[in-house]
């Protein structure tokens, strides 16, 4: 089964998800927004990365992803966004996104009572201290289950069957976060967040980060199999 993996950044790569999604058996077939033509068909999924971009921007990117998630919600073929992905997964829903107090660095997010019975996110812990890069939110699409959320905004979301959106980051690995802390530094500094402390933080989490995320990708390559193994 071919998973259509949308990429904005070339320093945004699908990161930890990657080897538990492919020791499920699934085809991993990354397409830049923007760069590549983009195509839902003979997809079993897809897979809406994070990006520097804003939602709110009009760019063949954005709105290429933001079609696509729109396709995929059309027809019930799971999807799962991260971040930005997120964020155009919940416009193509219907909800709105607009600015948000920053959110940089690692931080706790708090699950809902409605995340211990998810497919995704049950079973996690609440608070969970995870990775962040955001200073856009959106609101709950209209019949959406909300599963986290922070001070500052939406965290965390299930639009069934199948389609979720993770506004943090649980995806990238030591080495991401390194590269990230190194080419971005003033602007983390900018946004409130000490890279050396952020570098830290990524590698005192780092166990716990790989185990849930694992956890989280394998239980959506189960969601996947169930909807590829319906009757057309």
């Amino acid at each position: 089964m071919r998973v259509l993996v949308i990429q904005h950044d070339d320093d945004k790569p699908l990161g930890r998800f990657e080897e538990p999604l492919r020791a499920e058996g699934l085809e991993l077939d990354r397409r830049f927004a923007g760069r590549e033509l983009i195509q839902l068909e003979d997809h079993a999924a897809v897979i809406g990365l994070p990006g520097f971009a804003n939602p709110v921007d009009d760019t063949e990117a954005i709105n290429s992803t933001r079609n696509t998630f729109r396709a995929a919600l059309a027809d019930g073929r799971p999807a799962l966004g991260l971040c930005l992905g997120a964020q155009l997964l919940a416009q193509a829903a219907g909800a709105v996104a607009g600015r948000c107090d920053r959110e940089y660095g690692y931080a706790p997010v708090e699950l809902t009572v409605a995340a211990r019975d998810d497919r995704l996110l049950a079973g996690l812990p609440s608070p969970w201290e995870v990775f962040h890069a955001h200073d856009y939110a959106v609101s709950l699409p209209i019949g959406a289950t909300p599963l986290a959320y922070t001070a500052s905004s939406l965290q965390a979301f299930h639009m069934a069957p199948s389609a979720w959106g993770l506004q943090f980051h649980p995806e990238p690995t030591v080495e991401v976060v390194d590269q990230w802390v190194t080419q971005h530094e003033r602007f983390l500094r900018a946004n409130g967040a000490e890279p050396t402390q952020v570098a830290a933080d990524a590698r005192r989490l780092d166990p716990l980060t790989h185990e849930l995320t694992d956890l989280i990708a394998r239980r959506f390559a189960a969601v996947i199999r169930e909807h590829a193994s319906r009757p057309a």
